[in-house]
């Protein structure tokens, strides 16, 4: 399941029957970066022929999920620190995506939801960044 896809579940099953306006281009954004990068990473030949080169980019593809931890957990639930999937808060072990942001916008604290957004966000960007350097690395 993609994260473009999971801002269209959000937007389709959360924002538009609570009928608030909430924008959620920064996450947008990030995402359209992270797919960017990552497909220039996965299309590199001069990656795909350097094996050092393709393990690192591998081993960053494998652990990329950890990028979308945070530090300070989801609101309420500081022992969960994942902010793409966790379980819901009324969901037993059903899991909900953008948790933190998600129960936010239920709750129509926008304050908070914005907050949780741009957290996430921040967290896509970073990985992004990582690879990006490795795009730029190749080109030197």
């Amino acid at each position: 399941m993609s994260l473009d896809f999971l801002v269209l579940k959000l937007t389709q099953h959360v924002i538009k029957p609570l009928d608030i306006h909430f924008e959620l281009s920064p996450l947008a954004s990030a995402i359209a970066k992270l797919r960017t990068l990552a497909m220039r990473l996965s299309e590199n030949e001069e990656i795909s022929r350097n094996s050092d080169a393709k393990d690192q980019v591998n081993l960053l593809f494998r652990q990329g999920e950890r990028y979308f931890l945070s530090q300070k957990g989801l609101p309420g639930r500081k022992w969960f620190k994942h902010v793409v999937q966790a379980p819901g808060i009324n969901l037993g072990y059903g899991s909900e995506v953008f948790p933190g942001l998600q129960e936010a916008i239920r709750a129509k604290d926008l304050d908070l939801a914005k907050s949780q957004r741009d957290e996430i966000a921040d967290l896509i960007f970073s990985l992004a960044e990582q690879f990006g350097q490795f795009v730029s690395s190749s080109r030197e």
